[in-house]
């Protein structure tokens, strides 16, 4: 039997932009699928919550996903930005990180 990974069932919320608008639910669901699996089930850390806030170009495309991803056991957060293209690929994954400024 297979041990069910501890960030699995992590909630993953799709923030508004700051004009207020909202994804529509395909992009909810694509984004809430990438970030379970490039980043929530890659961390050996557990998390309690991901709060996700989209960049998008001046053409509406999405460029950057800001995850706000909060710590199960403490009271930090990860912030880690993933560069996608119009389809939500995956470009790059910068971590922001004390470890990643040196």
């Amino acid at each position: 039997m297979k041990d069910k990974h501890a960030n699995a069932s992590v909630a993953i919320v799709v923030l508004p932009g700051p004009t207020g608008e909202t994804s529509a639910a395909a992009d909810r669901r694509r984004i809430q699928r990438l970030i379970r699996d490039r980043l929530l089930l890659t961390s050996k850390e557990p998390y309690r919550k991901v709060q996700v806030e989209v960049e998008r170009g001046p053409d509406g495309s999405p460029k950057v996903l800001v995850a706000s991803m909060l710590r199960a056991n403490t009271y930090t957060a990860d912030i880690v930005k993933v560069n996608v293209d119009a389809e939500y690929n995956v470009l790059s994954v910068e971590p922001s990180s004390p470890d990643s400024a040196s």
